[in-house]
C-alpha cells in the first residue's frame, strides 16, 4: 500500500495513509505451480501420442473480481528449451479465469501428441496476465513441482544358451530380455511385463500349450536410471521359423509409464530358425537309391531365420526307419556335413552322403540333419550389427570333410561344448520320420518262378517253354515308370542260359500304384536242350534306365526253376535182356531214371509200347499198350519201373520201344515234365523172338498125351447115349 504525505517546507500539511484503500494498494502476485499427468496422476507420464499434463497453478495476490490469463509452456529440462510435439510445434496451453479471491488456483491443461519424447524431463513453466501485461511468473527449471518425467525404455533380447539372438525351438527356450529403462523416481516400486510378439502377424506368442509367452520382473530403482532382466522360460517347440520381438511395458500402481514395442527393432528381436530337407539320389534323381555299394544322396537342407554373415554347420546321419538306429557303415554311423556362411537368412545348402547301401535293401532311410551355430573369435557375439560386413562377403557354402571346426556338443541339454578355439550350439533340428521329402527308399524285389503250365518249379524241355517269374516289389515310389529285365542263368556256372544263340531273357514296365506290389516277367524260349538243367531267374528293375534293384541269388529256392530229364532201360521181365519171347504172357519192365525232380512231389510215369517199323504205337484187341507208375520222389535223382503185361504172340521179329513220359501231379491235374521217346535208343529196345522149339522126344510124347485125351473124350461120350438109349426103352 503506498502512503503519501504533503509538505508544505517541512511542514506536513496534508496524508493519505489508508491501509485498505485499495486506490493507493498494489498487489505482486504469486505463482506456484504442480503439474500432474491426468492419466497416471502421478508426474510419470506415457510417451504417447495422447499427452493430457494439468499443471495446476496455484497464485496469490490477485485483485479478486479481476479477469487474467494463464500461459504454459512445456520445457525441456535438459536444453531450456520449448519442448515440441510430434508435429515440430511448441507445447504450450492457457486458461482464463476470473479471480474470486486473490488467492486461489486455476487449472492449465495441456494436451498434444508426446510419442517422440521418451526419456524427456519436462518443466510446466507458468505466466499470468493481467490484461495483457505480465504479472505473474514459475519458471524454475529445478523445481519438482512443476516437473513431468517420460520414461524411456529399451531392450536387449538374447537366448541364454546360444548368447546369441538365435534360439532353438525346443521344450526349454529360456531368453533374457535385458530392459534398460530412464527417468523413473527412485525409490518407488514398478512393474515391467514382457510379451513375446510374432513378428509376422503382431500377435502374442503362444507356446507348445497354447499359452501367451510373457514374463514380468518388479523393480524400486535407487536411481532414475538402470537395468532390469525380464527372463522368459517356455516351451517352444511349435515355433521353429518364428521371429519373436520381446515387447516390454513399465508401470507404475498400474498406470502404464513406459512402453518398447517396435516390431522393428533387432535388439528385442529373437531369430527361431528352422530347417526343412529333401534327400534325392544323385543317381535316379528322386527318392530311390540302388542297394548297391556306391550310393551317393544329396540332402538339399533349406534353412530360415538364420543371422547372415555367421558360421554355420550342417551335420547329417542317416537313419533306419523301422528300427529308429543309426544305419551303419562298417559299424559306423553313416553322416556327412556342410560347413557354410550365409549371405541372407533364408538359402540352401547342399549336404552330401556317399555310402554302401549293400546291405540296405528293403529298408526306408530317413535323413535326419542338425544345424548348429559355430562361434569362435569372427561370431563370438553372432549379433546382426557385428556381422554385417561379413554378411556382404562371398558366401561360402562348402562341403567339406574337415572336421577341425566339429565340437562335442551336449544335445541332451542343447549346451555347447567349450573349446579353446571354437564351439558351437543347436539351433535347429529335422528329425521327422514320416517326412517324405528327406526319405530315401532302397527298393528290394523278390522272384518266384513258376512253369506256366503247371504252376510249378519244374518245366518240360520243350520248344516253347514258358516261365511267369512273379516279382514282389517294395519301397518304390509311387505313381512312377519302371522296368524290370530278367535273365535265366544256369545253376552250375551262373552263366546265362542261350537258345536259339541268344541269352533267355524277357522285361516288363509297369507303373507301381504303390509301394508295395508285384509285376509277372514273361519268359518264353527253346528249352529242348535244357533237360537237366537248372535255372535260376535272376531280376533287375531299373527308373529311367538307372538301376535301383536286383535280386541275383544263386541259391534262392523261389527264383530256381528245375528241368527234369528221364532215361529208361526196358528188359523183359523174365530174360532180363533186351529180348521177350513172343508169347502169350510177355513182361516188360521199363526201368526209368530221373533226375532233377523236386523231392517230396507226387509224380506219374507213364509208357507206351511203340512198333519200331511203324512208328505207330502198338496195338493189342484195339487197345494201345501202356502202362503207368505213380511215386513220390524221395530225393531229385531215382528210379521207377513202369511195367507192360500183353498178349505177344505172332510178334515175333518186331522191335518195340518204350516211349516214357513223366507228369507232375497237382491238385489241377497232371503236366508233362519231361519225356523219352527215341526210337535209336537200344536201352529202351525190345526185341520180340520166336518161342523156343520142342525136341523129338517131346514131340512123341506130346501126341500121345493129346491121343489119351482125346480117347478119354471120346469114352465119355459114348457112356452119355448109352445110358440115354437105356432110359428110352423103359419109358
Amino acid at each position: 500500500v503506498v502512503f503519501e504525505k504533503m509538505l508544505y517546507g517541512k511542514a506536513e500539511i496534508a496524508a493519505h495513509e489508508d491501509i485498505n484503500d485499495k486506490g493507493q494498494t498494489i498487489y505482486i502476485p504469486s505463482v506456484k505451480t504442480t503439474a500432474i499427468d491426468d492419466k497416471t496422476a502421478t508426474k510419470l507420464t506415457l510417451a504417447e501420442k495422447d499427452i493430457h499434463i494439468t499443471d495446476t497453478v496455484a497464485y496469490r495476490n490477485l485483485v479478486p473480481g479481476e479477469k487474467y490469463t494463464v500461459t504454459g509452456t512445456a520445457i525441456d529440462k535438459t536444453t531450456g528449451e520449448t519442448l515440441k510435439d510430434d508435429a515440430g510445434k511448441d507445447v504450450t496451453a492457457k486458461a482464463s479465469f476470473k479471480a474470486e479471491k486473490a488467492n486461489g488456483t486455476v487449472d492449465v491443461e495441456f494436451v498434444f501428441d508426446g510419442s517422440t519424447l521418451a526419456g524427456k524431463t519436462v518443466v510446466m513453466y507458468e505466466n499470468i496476465y493481467y490484461n495483457n501485461k505480465l504479472v505473474g511468473v514459475h519458471a524454475d527449471i529445478s523445481d519438482e513441482a512443476q516437473i513431468i518425467y517420460v520414461p524411456s525404455v529399451k531392450t536387449a533380447a538374447t537366448d541364454t544358451k546360444t548368447e546369441t539372438k538365435l534360439t532353438y525351438a525346443e521344450k526349454d527356450i529360456k531368453i533374457t530380455d535385458t530392459v534398460e529403462y530412464t527417468n523413473l523416481i527412485p525409490g518407488k516400486t514398478y512393474k515391467v511385463t514382457g510379451t513375446a510378439v510374432d513378428k509376422k502377424t503382431g500377435k502374442v506368442i503362444k507356446d507348445a500349450d497354447g499359452k501367451a509367452v510373457t514374463s514380468e520382473a518388479e523393480i524400486t530403482p535407487e536411481t532414475a536410471d538402470g537395468k532390469v532382466d525380464v527372463d522368459f522360460i517356455f516351451d517352444g517347440s511349435n515355433l521353429a521359423g518364428k521371429t519373436i520381438v520381446m515387447f516390454e511395458e513399465i508401470r507404475y500402481e498400474d498406470k502404464l509409464i513406459g512402453v518398447h514395442a517396435d516390431i522393428n527393432d533387432e535388439a528385442q528381436t529373437i531369430y527361431v530358425p528352422a530347417i526343412a530337407t529333401e534327400a534325392l539320389d544323385e543317381v535316379t534323381g528322386i527318392h530311390l537309391s540302388n542297394a548297391g555299394d556306391d550310393v551317393k544322396v544329396k540332402d538339399t537342407v533349406t534353412y530360415k531365420n538364420l543371422i547372415p554373415g555367421l558360421t554355420y554347420r550342417v551335420a547329417g546321419t542317416v537313419m533306419d526307419k523301422d528300427t529308429k538306429k543309426p544305419l551303419q557303415n562298417g559299424g559306423k554311423d553313416i553322416t556327412a556335413e556342410a560347413v557354410f556362411t550365409p549371405e541372407t537368412a533364408d538359402g540352401t545348402v547342399d549336404v552330401e552322403f556317399t555310402f554302401s547301401a549293400k546291405e540296405f535293401a528293403g529298408k526306408t532311410m530317413v535323413l535326419f540333419e542338425k544345424l548348429y551355430l559355430v562361434k569362435n573369435a569372427d561370431n563370438a557375439d553372432a549379433n546382426p550389427d557385428d556381422t554385417q560386413k561379413a554378411s556382404e562377403s562371398e558366401n561360402t557354402q562348402n562341403k567339406t570333410d574337415n572336421t577341425s571346426n566339429k565340437v562335442e556338443v551336449d544335445n541332451e541339454n542343447n549346451n555347447p561344448a567349450d573349446n579353446s578355439e571354437v564351439k558351437e550350439v543347436l539351433i535347429a533340428v529335422h528329425e521327422d520320420y514320416s517326412d517324405e521329402n528327406q526319405t530315401i527308399c532302397v527298393p528290394q524285389i523278390k522272384t518266384t518262378a513258376k512253369d506256366a503250365k503247371s504252376g510249378t518249379s519244374m518245366f518240360y524241355a520243350e520248344k516253347s517253354a514258358k516261365i511267369v517269374d512273379t516279382v514282389s516289389y517294395r519301397n518304390l515310389v509311387p505313381g512312377k515308370k519302371y522296368k524290370v529285365v530278367g535273365t535265366a542263368v544256369d545253376k552250375s556256372n551262373g552263366a546265362p542260359v542261350i537258345a536259339n544263340g541268344n541269352n533267355v531273357t524277357a522285361e516288363a514296365e509297369f507303373v507301381a500304384k504303390e509301394a508295395t506290389g508285384k509285376v509277372d516277367v514273361v519268359f518264353t524260349f527253346d528249352a529242348s536242350l535244357l533237360a537237366g538243367r537248372t535255372i535260376v531267374m535272376f531280376e533287375n528293375v531299373y527308373y529311367e534306365n538307372n538301376l535301383i534293384a536286383t535280386h541275383a541269388d544263386i541259391t534262392d529256392e523261389a527264383q530256381t526253376l528245375y528241368v527234369p530229364k528221364i532215361g529208361t532201360t526196358a528188359i523183359d521181365g523174365e530174360r532180363k535182356d533186351h529180348n521177350s519171347t513172343a508169347d502169350s504172357s510177355v513182361t516188360i519192365v521199363d526201368s526209368v531214371a530221373y533226375q532233377n525232380l523236386v523231392q517230396g512231389q507226387t509224380y506219374r510215369v507213364t509208357g507206351k509200347l511203340m512198333d519200331k517199323a511203324t512208328g505207330k504205337a502198338l496195338v493189342i484187341d484195339g487197345k494201345e499198350v501202356t502202362a503207368v507208375t505213380e511215386f513220390t520222389a524221395a530225393g531229385t535223382e531215382g528210379v521207377v519201373d513202369v511195367t507192360f503185361r500183353f498178349n505177344g504172340k505172332g510178334m515175333t521179329g518186331k522191335q518195340l520201344v518204350v516211349f516214357e513220359q513223366l507228369d507232375v501231379v497237382t491238385a489241377d491235374g497232371a503236366y508233362a515234365i519231361a519225356s523219352h521217346n527215341d526210337f535209336n535208343d537200344a536201352a529202351q529196345t525190345i526185341t520180340m523172338i520166336a518161342p523156343p522149339k520142342p525136341k523129338t522126344g517131346d514131340y512123341m510124347s506130346v501126341v500121345m498125351y493129346v491121343l489119351a485125351g482125346i480117347a478119354g473124350v471120346m469114352a465119355v461120350i459114348c457112356s452119355f447115349f448109352r445110358k440115354k438109349a437105356v432110359s428110352k426103352k423103359k419109358h
